[in-house]
């Protein structure tokens, strides 16, 4: 008699960076994942979340400005995961291997908004501390950076007419609101108007908003082209403090009228 056997093989193909993937292979500065072209794009729709057994790498390459300089070096980096299964710190190199910040806390998640100043256009980014196996979402993006503020920071300024200017240089804004308080606990607002490369607002003074002779602070969150919102400051106020006319400028008048 003969007898036929048929074997039957289940082939299992997991996608890229499956737990077995992402034990294996960035977890050097030499094999570190390149997301340059994965900007706002979570890991996990590009091939599954990172699962954290070891030091994991990753790099992108920031955004030139059109006449080649990196203008687009404010970086924003979310990491998301939950703590008690193992803590995730996240440091920030440049091409370098010079270390520019890191996010460390005892709590889920961790965030990176930083302007830095890059020695290249490449920056490596190294999830550290414990290796239990959590696992891990990571998102990134770069930004033109707000600067230049209006009052600049710190300085005495003379009150305006009508009320004091706030602006600052946001290139890449398409829109955004500035926060105001004569108290460092800001709690006023009002729309920023866009004009050329500038967000700017005149705030009429009132007591208990815009003091007109003493010390103010404020911020602005700056809002880019895809609706992302950028803080600026990152962190803090901004402040100045409105000062009046020293009297020698009337001196020449009061002297001219006798």
């Amino acid at each position: 008699m003969k007898l036929d056997v048929i074997i039957f093989f289940e082939l299992q193909i997991k996608p890229y960076g499956t737990e077995e993937k992402s034990s294996q292979i960035y977890h050097t500065w030499l094999t570190a994942y390149d997301l340059s072209g994965d900007e706002r794009t979570w890991l996990d729709t590009i091939f599954g979340l990172g699962v954290k057994r070891d030091d994991d790498w990753y790099k992108s390459e920031v955004t030139r400005n059109i006449t080649g300089g990196y203008s687009y070096n404010r970086l924003v980096i979310n990491l998301q995961f939950t703590n008690a299964d193992g803590n995730i710190d996240l440091v920030l190199y440049d091409a370098l291997g010079n270390e520019l910040t890191w996010s460390w806390t005892d709590t889920d998640n961790e965030k990176i908004d930083s302007v830095v100043s890059p020695k290249g256009n490449i920056y490596y980014l190294k999830l550290d501390f414990q290796n239990t196996g959590n696992t891990y979402n990571l998102w990134w993006d770069d930004y033109r950076p707000v600067s230049n503020p209006t009052p600049a920071n710190g300085t005495t300024v003379l009150p305006g007419e009508t009320g004091q200017l706030l602006r600052v240089y946001a290139p890449g804004a398409s829109g955004g609101r500035f926060y105001y308080d004569d108290d460092d606990v800001v709690t006023w607002q009002i729309t920023a108007t866009k004009n050329g490369n500038y967000l700017e607002a005149v705030i009429p003074y009132s007591t208990g908003r815009m003091n007109n002779s003493g010390t103010n602070y404020w911020y602005v969150m700056a809002t880019d082209v895809s609706g992302d919102t950028l803080r600026y400051p990152v962190s803090g106020n901004l402040t100045f403090t409105v000062g009046r006319f020293p009297w020698p400028l009337f001196l020449p008048a009061i002297i001219g009228d006798k």
